[in-house]
C-alpha cells in the first residue's frame, strides 16, 4: 500500500490524497500510468515508487527524468520515509503512508477474498456498489437497444 498526497500542482485536479493497494506505482503524463499528471514538464512516466522490504523508493522514469527532494535534484533512485516530500514538474507530493500488503492466504474463495477486503477496508464496498449499478445501467442500455437485423 502507498498513500501520497499532491500537495500542490498546476494541475488542479490532482491535488489530494491517494491511497493504492500495490506495491509498486508509477506516475506521469502517460494513460498506462497509475497516476496521471497534466504537465508538460514530466515524462510519460516520470518516476516510479516501489516498496521493498520496508523501504520505499523512488525512481526516475529514464535519463530526462528527475525530481526534487531538499532542494536537490535526483536522477535515478532514492529512498524515502513517511512526510518527505518530493517535487516533479510543477507538482508537490507528501510521503503520507507506505506498507507492504500480505499476500492473501492461499485456497480462499473468491466469495472469502472479498469478504475479507471489505472487513479490512469498509469504504470499497460502496465503490463496488456504485460500479455495480453503473455495468447494470450499461447492460440494460445495450438489452434495450433495438437490433438492426
Amino acid at each position: 500500500m502507498i498513500e501520497i498526497n499532491f500537495l500542490n500542482s498546476s494541475d488542479k485536479e490532482i491535488n489530494g490524497k491517494y491511497k493504492f493497494f500495490y506495491d509498486t506505482i508509477s506516475i506521469g503524463t502517460s494513460n498506462k500510468n497509475d497516476l496521471i499528471i497534466q504537465d508538460l514538464t514530466l515524462n510519460e512516466t516520470h518516476l516510479t515508487l516501489s516498496i521493498t522490504n520496508d523501504t520505499l523508493t523512488c525512481e526516475g522514469g529514464g535519463e530526462a527524468s528527475s525530481f526534487i527532494y531538499n532542494s536537490k535534484t535526483f536522477k535515478g533512485r532514492k529512498a524515502f520515509i513517511k512526510k518527505d516530500k518530493i517535487k516533479i514538474g510543477d507538482s508537490t507530493f507528501e510521503i503520507v503512508d507506505f506498507s507492504l500488503e500480505p499476500p492473501p492466504p492461499k485456497g480462499l474463495s473468491l466469495k472469502e477474498s472479498y469478504e475479507r477486503l471489505l472487513k479490512e477496508f469498509p469504504e470499497q464496498e460502496k465503490i463496488i456498489d456504485e460500479m455495480e449499478n453503473e455495468i447494470s445501467k450499461i447492460e440494460s442500455s445495450i438489452i434495450d437497444q433495438p437490433s438492426n437485423s
